[in-house]
């Protein structure tokens, strides 16, 4: 699925908008707003909207549990580490770059603080544009899938209630 396109028409912009998809499990947002910025400083582009969508946890029996998408024996000749799961790259991201459990536990919690007294001055709230959105929830015991009709209007990818306190009596 086209996920741009389908936003910018969502949004009731004509055909003639431009709109790209960013594909890549991870950091798809980091990196639309990447291209966004290049678009504006060399392109020169006058307004871009960016956006993206992440979803390796939808994706990670396939890719990282030995499925189809795997071509271990020829891809890890050649990079032994080619299939790591995201979690483990992180982990090796934090020690490689003496990022402490502390330190992005700290940052974490500044990021809640901020969201709790409101949405960020960059977020744009795109409820108008995805009133009718639709999002899936998986009970973790039964696995059991059910839906329900959401808005989205603020970065979600953190929990404003989240402190040092709590993050450290979860994570030991």
């Amino acid at each position: 699925m086209n996920l741009a396109r389908n936003a910018a028409l969502a949004a009731g912009w004509p055909v003639t908008v431009a709109a790209q998809t960013v594909d890549r499990q991870c950091a798809s947002g980091l990196m639309a707003i990447g291209i966004a910025a290049k678009q504006i400083a060399v392109d020169g582009m006058r307004v871009v909207v960016a956006g993206g969508q992440d979803n390796i946890s939808g994706v990670a029996d396939t890719v990282h549990g030995l499925g189809p998408a795997r071509n271990g024996s020829t891809v890890t000749a050649h990079a032994p580490n080619a299939y790591m799961p995201m979690l483990e790259t992180a982990e090796f991201v934090a020690s490689r770059y003496a990022v402490t459990r502390e330190a992005q536990d700290a940052y974490f919690a500044e990021i809640a603080a901020a969201n709790r007294s409101g949405p960020a001055r960059t977020a744009v709230s795109i409820s108008r544009s995805f009133h009718r959105g639709v999002m899936a929830l998986k009970d973790k015991d039964t696995g059991e899938v059910s839906h329900r009709a959401t808005t989205l209007s603020k970065d979600e990818g953190n929990r404003p209630e989240t402190t040092i306190e709590g993050s450290r009596r979860s994570n030991p």
